[in-house]
């Protein structure tokens, strides 16, 4: 074949990947999936920031990952503030008693509630009918709770130690060029690259190929980026608000971004699914 032709077919198969992304993502539902796992996501950030300084208070980090919180969220302080705060009565009142163990088995519960909820949506993309065992759920959930923590932990330390030597060093061109911002977004993207290849290899109960994984992280990754700039450069305009709505003006907006995130994740999970079954549609 000359390459002319090796393209075309080349193209026509990245067009046909598409077209059956797009159907499965209206047939899936996934835009209403996105929404439940957003909500879901927001109930479990206090619960989670608490195990996470359950875990770390362990081993004595508690106060340098608080440290890390509020340096890596910086202009955030207020509601970092109040999540903290939130996750500290957790864990205050999880040592009174019974009832507070039920209530700490309660909160538990929401974020198990949001790995089942997980499951299912990357299940249901892939046309999976069974999860997995109660035993292997079991095994991968507490596993992921406890270390978790520390792999925020550590991505948070490097991210800061990276961020301070990337200024220091192109202090100097960032006058003529955004250096520090661009090596940021690009440090940024092969991250999210990382994590969602992970995500979409491992999550469905089904073998799916590194490279179907790989080319969907790569296009999500690009898209998710560009969000987060948009997200951020907009709570900028949002912390104007503060003054007179306090946290509650970043609440919207939060949401508004949990909701397309989820809604991107699992568009990648409908893309690496077509990725690896393209070849079997012969008519969509």
């Amino acid at each position: 074949m000359s390459e002319i032709s090796i393209m075309r077919a080349r193209m026509i198969k990245y067009l046909k990947v598409l077209l059956i992304t797009i159907k499965g993502f209206a047939n899936d539902k996934v835009s209403l999936q996105a929404t439940s796992l957003s909500y879901f996501s927001a109930m479990s950030i206090v619960p989670f920031v608490a195990i996470m300084f359950a875990v770390t208070n362990g081993f004595g980090a508690g106060e340098r990952l608080e440290s890390l919180l509020y340096s890596y969220f910086e202009g955030n302080e207020q509601i970092i503030s109040y999540v903290l705060k939130f996750a500290t009565n957790i864990i205050k009142t999880s040592r009174n008693g019974l009832f507070g163990v039920i209530s700490f088995i309660f909160l538990l519960s929401t974020i198990i509630w949001l790995m089942l909820n997980i499951e299912k949506a990357f299940n249901e993309i892939w046309k999976v009918e069974s999860g997995r065992s109660f035993r292997k759920r079991a095994i991968y959930y507490m596993t992921l709770l406890f270390v978790s923590p520390f792999v925020i932990f550590l991505f948070l330390t490097l991210a800061l130690v990276y961020t301070n030597t990337l200024k220091s060093i192109g202090l100097e061109f960032d006058k003529y060029l955004p250096i520090t911002s661009i090596f940021t977004w690009i440090t940024a993207y092969f991250f999210i690259t990382g994590v969602f290849t992970l995500m979409y290899k491992l999550i469905p109960n089904t073998k799916v190929r590194v490279s179907a994984a790989f080319n969907s992280a790569l296009v999500l990754a690009f898209a998710f980026i560009v969000v987060q700039f948009f997200y951020l450069e907009t709570q900028l305009m949002v912390n104007g608000l503060n003054a007179v709505y306090g946290v509650f003006a970043a609440i919207p907006l939060f949401m508004v971004w949990m909701n397309i995130s989820w809604t991107l994740i699992l568009f990648g999970a409908e893309l690496s699914h077509a990725f690896q079954n393209v070849d079997n549609y012969k008519y969509i």
